[in-house]
């Protein structure tokens, strides 16, 4: 499968202590075990990310498609390519956050699909650099929203005797306007919410995290206003 750089296991060792004869406990880690439960595994810390793959038998083509939120990028490999060192942003820090969907496609004769990859990476400023946090409920920008935005979930929130949950559900309903229903299948992760060039427009919108498996749901009200400066005219 495709693998983002940024996935990595460590695990806690032993130091030995030979003139004693004694043994003692490292420091504790933390290891991120599971793909579904945990959003580190998606989320990059580095400008440029290797993805690695193995080449399918009979293809004769391979094409290569990441598509973001904000960019989209599709290439061909016609010759047997195990390797693609991926460049999201061209600076030392990103300027905008995105959610990569990635899948690589492997073709044989007559265009036949062999088979196909897939994967998903999270790039957030927060990762790079300091982010700006609005800590203030009565700040002026706590509910506002203007730019392409990344939504997180994450069953690791739930009170203990909720850990069962599997399947976190988002819901996104604009005033006046339609309601979008999402449901994810990791019980950690992100949800790319396109408002740039999309049928999302501007207004108010009511968002609600759910775990239908439990009673707990986190709910926010957030306004998009028209880009550009507002003039009013008597």
């Amino acid at each position: 499968m495709i693998k983002p750089h940024v996935i990595s296991i460590m695990a806690a060792g032993v130091l030995s202590c030979v003139e004693t004869g004694s043994a003692l406990s490292s420091v504790p880690i933390c290891v991120n075990t599971s793909v579904r439960q945990n959003r580190q595994w998606m989320t990059v810390t580095t400008p440029e990310i290797p993805l690695r793959w193995d080449w399918q038998a009979g293809c004769v083509v391979a094409t290569l498609e990441i598509a973001g939120m904000n960019s989209h990028f599709v290439t061909n490999f016609n010759t047997e390519t195990a390797s693609f060192l991926w460049r999201p942003f061209a600076e030392s820090a990103p300027d905008d956050e995105d959610i990569f969907d990635l899948r690589v496609t492997f073709l044989g004769n007559d265009e036949v699909v062999l088979g196909a990859l897939t994967s998903r990476v999270v790039i957030t400023k927060g990762a790079f650099r300091e982010a700006t946090v609005i800590g203030c409920e009565t700040d002026p920008l706590w509910g506002r929203v203007k730019e392409n935005t990344l939504i997180p979930y994450d069953a690791a929130w739930l009170p203990e005797s909720e850990v069962s949950a599997q399947t976190p559900q988002l819901t996104i309903s604009k005033d006046g306007g339609a309601t979008h229903f999402y449901t994810f299948q990791d019980t950690g992760g992100y949800h790319g919410w396109k408002l740039r060039n999309s049928l999302y427009g501007y207004g108010v919108f009511s968002l609600s995290l759910t775990f239908p498996e439990t009673e707990v749901s986190w709910q926010a009200i957030v306004e998009r206003i028209m880009d550009g400066a507002v003039i009013s005219i008597r």
